[in-house]
């Protein structure tokens, strides 16, 4: 290994059993945004040298952005999994307005989204009621849609009957008649009198604490089955019936599944020789429901909101608990100070509960829905706290402060034999997105971000890199699967294999002897870890030649291509955010590529040269 200047970048061979992914690279040698990474680590299966399995750490990125550190830091404890779950069942935005409508005796249309393909501004069971007054609460769309609803609400409310609305905001009509959609999507509207009856159920699994689904049917196709007739799955069984025993079944277990993962979709169903068909893909679903025999069905997956146990009472934690709240959390306080902890400065808040840490396992139910915030500015407070609670079933653990104070922390615990290490991939510290915020308030909209993107999956990333649907979550608890992307790749004697993390993509490539990729650019960075074979990365205007167990880093917009040696290469990119748009390929002659080089930092690969 030969010596590198500090803040320049260094072609390492992979330790196996673990050590820096560039060994002695001092801890800020990765360039001016790459750190060693503490403690934390990922095994990918690179087989290079000998076909032993090298232990590879991600490297966390640098103080330069705090949040992109805490990014990284996570790429390498969840090892790609996507543990992101979709908040479902906005009927809870309503539930309040309907109290009242109910006191009064008003009647009222409930409008849900039950299917959209494509961009839309909200996801199926977003909803919207409206009154006999006409008065409308809760929102479908942006307010594209609102007023043409509102409409046709009021009309549902006089003639009883359920009507189900189409919206194409893909059409380029919309923009000639001065709609002015351009959502790009179509969306599905399924409007019907206010049914007590399911209201009630929701209700109840609501304070109970328990999931539900609820199916109702939104089109018939002409057939005998009533539009609005509804089927619930729960715990303790199943009520309700949509008209058909086989239709009460299939549904039934299509709830179940949809249940177990947080979705709320709509199906298709038919029956073709006594069997039942299940008409799952969206586009199908909107070119066949029209035909006779087919049935479409709205399956809603409500689960009780989450909740966000705050420790300190602060006056930072009012901003906190508001916007939580607005956001659909169901949050509780904790602080062991009477004068802090009383309901009336948290009137947002579920519970305010005045207890010292140890005792909050007798008040409050910590599990896969909880996430927790520590923000009590007292460092032997926070470090009781973390005692008490450490291991336990949260989704999320968030501390406010400096990574250096929180690891302080968990040298306490670790030295008292807590199991540390085993947690880690839950610890969110320091706690919130990077988004410049200062003061409370912005502190807690940063908090509440961070929240939103753990319990949905998402990246935290610009949507301005993002291509496709805005609202593509991955499912609760399960792994982004490996997609065989084999046959699409543009270039010769390449295959491909993706993976689509929370916070990056990993490709992993087999080049051919000879094959190429040619010279192109990104905004994002990426990190190449060679398996076997070899090959010669460019980086700007310097190449270098990498082995199996070499990694290499590539600064955001380098132009750079990989040319595989006279033995191919199999390697492994990992490209960090995740790739949401496509790479730009530089010409051979083109003025693009002359300005690029000329901005580049001047941090190219180094090692040995290529030949």
């Amino acid at each position: 290994m030969i010596d590198i200047p500090r803040n320049s970048l260094k072609v390492g061979s992979l330790l196996p059993g673990g050590g820096s992914i560039l060994p002695g690279v001092p801890a800020r040698g990765l360039g001016p945004h790459y750190e060693g990474l503490r403690r934390e680590h990922t095994v990918l299966s690179c087989g290079g040298n000998g076909g032993r399995r090298a232990l590879i750490q991600i490297c966390t990125l640098s103080q330069l952005t705090r949040a992109r550190t805490r990014q990284a830091r996570r790429w390498a404890r969840r090892g790609g999994s996507a543990a992101g779950r979709r908040v479902v069942g906005p009927v809870h935005d309503v539930l309040e307005e309907l109290a009242g409508l109910e006191q009064t005796g008003k009647r009222a249309v409930m409008a849900t989204v039950v299917h959209v393909v494509g961009s839309a501004y909200r996801r199926e069971a977003a909803r919207m009621l409206v009154d006999e007054d006409g008065r409308a609460c809760g929102a479908i769309s942006g307010g594209c849609l609102e007023s043409e609803v509102r409409e046709a609400a009021l009309e549902v409310l006089r003639s009883g009957q359920p009507r189900l609305m189409h919206f194409d905001m893909s059409a380029d009509d919309d923009l000639v008649w001065g709609l002015g959609l351009g959502c790009n999507g179509r969306i599905d509207v399924f409007l019907e009198p206010v049914d007590r009856g399911y209201l009630n159920r929701v209700r109840r699994a609501r304070e109970e604490g328990r999931r539900l689904a609820a199916a109702v049917v939104v089109s018939a196709g002409g057939g005998s089955i009533p539009a609005g007739s509804r089927l619930y799955v729960g715990e303790d069984g199943i009520e309700g019936t949509l008209g058909e025993a086989w239709l009460d079944r299939q549904v039934a277990a299509d709830a179940r599944e949809l249940m177990s993962r947080g979705e709320s979709r709509s199906y298709l169903y038919r029956l073709e020789n006594g069997v039942p068909v299940v008409e799952r893909d969206r586009q199908t679903l909107l070119a066949r429901r029209d035909e006779p025999g087919q049935v479409q069905v709205f399956l809603e997956t409500i689960a009780p909101p989450p909740v966000l146990l705050l420790f300190g009472a602060g006056h930072d934690a009012v901003p906190l608990t508001e916007v939580a709240a607005q956001a659909g959390f169901r949050v509780v306080v904790v602080d062991s100070r009477p004068a802090f902890a009383q309901s009336h400065r948290f009137p947002r808040a579920h519970r305010v509960i005045c207890a010292y840490p140890e005792e909050v396992p007798a008040h409050v139910t910590v599990d896969a829905d909880t996430y927790v915030v520590v923000m009590t500015h007292n460092f032997h407070h926070d470090t009781a706290i973390l005692r008490a609670i450490w291991g336990q079933a949260y989704r999320y653990l968030g501390i406010l402060g400096p990574w250096e104070r929180t690891e302080k922390i968990l040298g306490v615990l670790r030295a008292e034999g807590f199991p540390v290490d085993e947690h880690l991939d839950r610890l969110y510290a320091p706690v919130g997105l990077d988004i410049g915020a200062e003061g409370p308030e912005q502190i807690a909209v940063a908090i509440v971000a961070e929240l939103l993107a753990v319990r949905r999956g998402a990246n935290a990333g610009f949507l301005r890199f993002r291509r496709g649907p805005l609202h593509e979550i991955h499912r609760a608890g399960q792994p982004a699967p490996w997609a065989a992307l084999a046959e699409d790749s543009p270039y010769p004697g390449v295959r491909r294999r993706r993976f689509d993390g929370g916070q990056f993509t990993a490709v992993r490539y087999e080049f051919a002897p000879g094959a190429r990729f040619p010279l192109h650019h990104h905004p994002e960075e990426q990190l190449v870890i060679v398996e076997t074979g070899d090959l010669i990365l460019q980086n700007g205007d310097e190449t270098a030649r990498l082995r199996a167990g070499d990694a290499a880093w590539t600064p955001s917009g380098v132009p750079h291509g990989i040319t595989a040696g006279p033995a191919g290469a199999a390697f492994v990119n990992i490209v960090v955010p995740r790739r949401q748009h496509d790479i730009r390929v530089v010409g051979e002659a083109g003025g693009e590529r002359r300005a690029a080089s000329r901005e580049l930092p001047q941090q190219a690969v180094r090692g040995e040269p290529a030949q």
